[in-house]
């Protein structure tokens, strides 16, 4: 039996379309759900959690990491898997996934330093974590490579010490042949790579 946090941080879902990647995230929860009735699942949308609304900047430095980052590594501590839904906005993913990594993302606590490791070397101290990314973009993935989303949230996990499997993206749902469709119609065509991916995180 294990517990699964699923993170959504889509600006999209009040839109006319809705969100492609919260649908495809649906579509995984349903399928999960379906394979593994055993485990626990934990949900968690950023955009409904008020001090992940303010940015890190150089008036709250030195009480941002005392404001609600033990709580939520606490939570990422006390999972077994990780799966993070997200969609593009400007070529990379929303302040509010940004705001929630910088909580995480604590020397001591998720990672310890090279120059603090008597090893030599950083370690990622999220070693009980398998992370998978669910992400969306409007664009092919070829159009833009220096926005790297999927590599760039990945690299950070395996920082942080996680067993990080291959992303699904999503991409393309606003070239002429897709925007016409609804989010469901788009992300059916993933579906293949979304039951892969709850396969690959059992």
């Amino acid at each position: 039996m294990s517990k699964i946090l699923l993170i959504r941080c889509s600006i999209n879902s009040k839109s006319k379309r809705g969100s492609i990647s919260g649908h495809a995230l649906d579509l995984f929860k349903k399928e999960y759900i379906e394979k593994y009735p055993q485990d626990t699942i934990i949900e968690k949308d950023l955009n409904k959690i008020d001090f992940l609304q303010v940015c890190i900047n150089e008036n709250n430095l030195d009480t941002w990491f005392d404001q609600n980052s033990k709580d939520l590594i606490n939570e990422l501590k006390s999972v077994d898997k990780l799966v993070v839904a997200t969609s593009m906005v400007n070529f990379n993913f929303p302040s509010l996934l940004k705001n929630y990594i910088d909580k995480i993302c604590l020397a001591g606590e998720t990672f310890v330093y090279k120059y603090d490791n008597g090893k030599g070397g950083s370690e990622g101290l999220l070693k009980n974590l398998k992370v998978a990314f669910i992400t969306s973009q409007g664009s092919p993935v070829e159009y833009y490579p220096f926005s790297a989303i999927p590599s760039n949230l990945e690299g950070t996990f395996r920082f942080l010490g996680s067993n990080v499997v291959k992303s699904v993206i999503l991409d393309g749902s606003k070239t002429p042949t897709e925007s016409t469709k609804t989010k469901e119609e788009f992300v059916d065509k993933f579906k293949s790579e979304i039951s892969n991916l709850v396969n690959t995180l059992n």
